[in-house]
């Protein structure tokens, strides 16, 4: 697993990668990612899920406001 931070003036990023065997769409829509994505679209932030065969990718980046 693969951990990583990013932070710029204006926002942050958080990036989650595996290389597991992936999310199947049963999973992807399971409640954990769904409350993930609720609570980031909760403060006006952004998080997607990509799955592929070789692992999951998930990633949270939230935009400094003004």
């Amino acid at each position: 697993i693969k951990i990583q931070f990013e932070q710029t003036a204006t926002s942050f990023k958080i990036e989650v990668i595996d290389d597991g065997i992936g999310l199947s769409e049963a999973v992807k829509k399971g409640n954990g990612l769904t409350n993930m994505e609720l609570r980031m679209q909760n403060i006006e932030g952004s998080f997607e899920v990509c799955s592929a065969t070789k692992g999951t990718h998930l990633s949270f980046q939230y935009n400094f406001k003004a």
